[in-house]
């Protein structure tokens, strides 16, 4: 929870107030004013105060003990009620206090500890109010839902206080209040559907706000008007405090005695005021809640209807703060299902940390704006077995954090085309090797990277006699069948392409002396397939090989030249050959 809105929910309390980091040394995050008077009351003094200062550093127990005793129980139990205790006042003097401490645990942040100090050295009934605000606060911050958290806020106070009635009146517009919240007492009636849509008009709101509190211990004793309103609800008493926003009337707290006249004391208006600063920050807290949940449903309503895969995570822990229908379905489950889980968890289930190839350390954001550049990127997705065109950039949130954000489009059936139109590109169609083209690409890469093997250049013998002789189906079908020969050569590192009509070339990635025994052990297998083929038809062919050291720097063309010589003199020397002559 950031400082400010701790502020706005401690800063008027007089009850002291110190919020910190649940973890290691507690860093105190912040103190609100009067702690500060306890343990630092100048404001340079606070600002001399470095950031992440530990607890102990700030609170300073009287007692090694009772420090001991704190500490232990706060570590194994991380919360405190009513803890008494001695601690120092920046003058060095030693306060008897109460503390309370309890945890405030947030879905997307650190969890924060709040103590709550009640001085011991006032009077018990003041004592008791100051106890019970801290006893309030802990309750309140234990509860998820704001609107629960009002309610209870209401239920304690009017216990606390003995009244018959509690209630949150609050503005609508400017000529309208309506009554929002109500607590009351056993056997005592529910006034709020009679309080709805109020003119202001018709009871002194003005007057309330403007005075800062409206307080009658003798209703009977109220002006005509106010006083016959006042006792047809039965009201003999009352106390009203307004909720303000800073300067802005929120509205105001209502506090009804139905069954005595009553005294209101000091402290009893202090502590009303205490519970009138903690539900503005409720309230305020609520409209924030209900405007950014509101932002939230329409941007849910726009990117449903989108069939990108689009969510949203946090930097600091990767919980997911959004997810569309797209990508909630890719994972064969809903968007609220997949709220407050880790990302990496909830797309990839077989995840334990941040996926490698995550984007986020890989996106800039210049300072001063509130969108980072765009980071573009191709990624697969195996659950989902399609590859995805993501866009990621950190982005301003509804609720004012920044957070990652990724629009995801499914690119698979044009991968599978591009696939497609790279085969159709680079592929010899007839062969199912690489072309001439692609060939001549991938061998100069292999020269680029300084690879040390052998350049073969190989021709088909009597393929222009099959396809005269037998007609041009049967010269497919001869250079089908040599290909795949050719192909069962081929090791790691080794390469193939048609480099012409009848003419390939082989990348081996051996020496010279290796090369030449595996394309005789080649013709050699083609020798037995000949004995015991149908084809009318020999398959043989010629070969010239280079060997290309590393560090050589001749040409591709300068290689081809040279292994295209070598087997032309090969071919010419060749003698012998079963059913045909030499080409």
């Amino acid at each position: 929870m950031p400082k400010h809105t701790f502020a706005n929910l401690f800063a008027q309390l007089s009850l002291p107030v110190i919020a910190c980091l649940n973890t290691g040394d507690y860093p105190v995050a912040y103190a609100n004013a009067r702690a500060g008077l306890l343990f630092a009351p100048t404001q340079t003094t606070m600002q001399r105060q470095s950031p992440g200062l530990a607890l102990a550093q700030l609170v300073h127990f009287m007692n090694k003990t009772e420090a001991a005793t704190f500490y232990s129980i706060l570590k194994s139990g991380g919360s405190i009620d009513d803890f008494p205790c001695h601690v120092r006042s920046f003058e060095g003097e030693s306060l008897p206090v109460r503390i309370s401490a309890s945890t405030l645990s947030m879905k997307t942040e650190n969890d924060h500890l709040l103590l709550f100090l009640a001085p011991s050295a006032q009077s018990n009934r003041h004592r008791t109010l100051d106890e019970r605000v801290s006893d309030i606060m802990n309750a309140v911050f234990a509860v998820g839902s704001t609107g629960e958290a009002i309610q209870l806020t209401l239920d304690l106070a009017g216990q606390i206080t003995g009244v018959s009635r509690v209630y949150v009146v609050e503005e609508v517009n400017v000529t309208t209040t309506r009554n929002t919240y109500e607590w009351c007492a056993e056997g005592v009636q529910p006034a709020i559907q009679d309080l709805q849509n109020l003119d202001k008009a018709d009871y002194p709101y003005d007057h309330i706000i403007a005075s800062g509190m409206f307080i009658a211990d003798d209703v009977d004793a109220l002006p005509d008007g106010e006083r016959e309103i006042l006792q047809a609800q039965g009201i003999r008493s009352l106390a009203i405090i307004p909720i303000f926003d800073y300067r802005r009337a929120l509205g105001y707290v209502g506090f009804d005695d139905c069954n005595n006249k009553r005294m209101w004391s000091g402290e009893e208006v202090q502590f009303l005021k205490s519970m009138a600063v903690l539900l503005a920050s409720l309230i305020k807290r609520r409209d924030h809640e209900q405007s950014v949940q509101g932002s939230l449903n329409a941007l849910q309503t726009i990117f449903d209807g989108l069939e990108d895969v689009i969510y949203v995570n946090t930097l600091d822990d990767y919980r997911l703060v959004f997810v569309n229908r797209s990508a909630a379905e890719a994972m064969g489950t809903t968007p609220d299902a997949l709220i407050g889980e880790k990302c990496y968890r909830a797309f990839r289930p077989n995840s334990n940390g941040p996926c490698p190839f995550c984007p986020i350390p890989k996106i800039r954001m210049h300072k001063g704006e509130t969108r980072s550049e765009m980071y573009v990127w191709e990624t697969y997705h195996p659950t989902t077995d399609k590859t995805y065109l993501a866009k990621d950039n950190i982005v301003k949130w509804v609720d004012g954090r920044y957070v990652h954000m990724e629009t995801a489009t499914d690119i698979s059936t044009r991968k599978v085309y591009e696939e497609k139109l790279r085969y159709y590109a680079s592929t010899d169609v007839m062969t199912g090797v690489d072309n001439r083209e692609w060939g001549t690409t991938t061998l100069t890469n292999n020269l680029t990277r300084d690879a040390e093997g052998c350049l073969c250049f190989v021709d088909l013998d009597g393929l222009k006699k099959a396809n005269d002789s037998f007609g041009h189906n049967a010269g497919d079908q001869m250079l089908a069948k040599t290909v795949t020969y050719l192909k069962r050569t081929l090791g790691s590192g080794d390469y193939i392409c048609r480099w012409g009509g009848d003419e390939f070339l082989l990348w081996l990635a051996c020496g010279l002396q290796d090369a030449q025994h595996r394309m005789e052990s080649l013709q050699e297998a083609l020798n037995v397939y000949n004995a015991t083929s149908e084809h009318p038809f020999d398959l043989a062919f010629s070969y010239g090989i280079v060997f290309r050291p590393a560090g050589d720097t001749r040409s591709l063309d300068k290689l081809v030249m040279l292994a295209d010589q070598k087997m032309y003199t090969h071919k010419i020397g060749k003698r012998g050959l079963r059913r045909r002559s030499s080409d």
